[in-house]
């Protein structure tokens, strides 16, 4: 997804909620995709040197490239079809496959969608956001729901502070805070769409966890300004 400039009303510039958690997010997952990904690559060095048949050789940046790419047309597919618009079905398969397995998950639900793609700044804690969507379910006493839609490996335990840091900017933005959250996960591969509901008390204290880190962030700046000052006087 493109970065997303956030400013308060005086134009000051603030930190993005994906930013502070991946600042701090735990590297596992990464560190394990690009391992796989170099392995394989020597593998396929391996058949060139033997003049075998392969594949062509991708640095690992292409290929997450590649991914992100495919993650963020699956997005913005799944936000056309909830919207009711009228679009041309996607070329590429991967993201073809991903597309239609969400159309007939979200054929499933009872949302009623209220808005997407809402760019909102906290004014008090100076942190910015755009969720994916609210919507109502009709089914469930009319909830607010916020939903986020994600493409990766898994459900990773960030997602909770992420959905905690939108019910705060929804609820200094818009008065209310969401009666619950729900990732949905849309694989790129044969797997089926994988759910994962939060509480209104789980956000809250998602949130907490988020604070915490949004004023661990203010610090690391600080911090990275006192040895830049060390430098300056060397």
């Amino acid at each position: 997804m493109p970065t997303i400039r956030y400013a308060l009303e005086d134009g000051t510039a603030v930190t993005g909620t994906t930013t502070i958690i991946s600042e701090f997010k735990n590297p596992g997952p990464l560190l394990n995709w690009t391992y796989k990904i170099g392995f394989e690559s020597g593998k396929n060095q391996q058949l060139k040197d033997l003049k075998m048949e392969h594949g062509p050789i991708q640095h690992w940046t292409e290929l997450r490239d590649t991914a992100g790419g495919q993650g963020t047309l699956i997005h913005d597919y799944a936000e056309k079809h909830i919207l009711g618009e009228i679009y041309e079905m996607p070329s590429d398969e991967i993201v073809l496959a991903a597309h239609l397995k969400f159309k007939e998950w979200w054929s499933q639900q009872s949302y009623k969608v209220e808005w997407t793609e809402k760019n909102m700044v906290s004014e008090k804690l100076k942190y910015g956001g755009c969720p994916d969507v609210l919507a109502i379910q009709e089914s469930d006493h009319f909830a607010r729901v916020l939903i986020d839609f994600k493409t990766g490996k898994a459900i990773y335990p960030e997602t909770i502070l992420q959905m905690g840091a939108y019910d705060n900017l929804i609820y200094e933005t818009q008065g209310f805070h969401c009666d619950k959250a729900i990732i949905v996960r849309i694989p790129k591969d044969n797997r089926k769409i994988e759910t994962k509901i939060f509480t209104s008390s789980q956000l809250k204290l998602g949130f907490k966890q988020f604070d915490l880190l949004r004023k661990a962030h203010i610090n690391n700046f600080k911090l990275k300004k006192i040895f830049e000052k060390r430098k300056r006087k060397k």
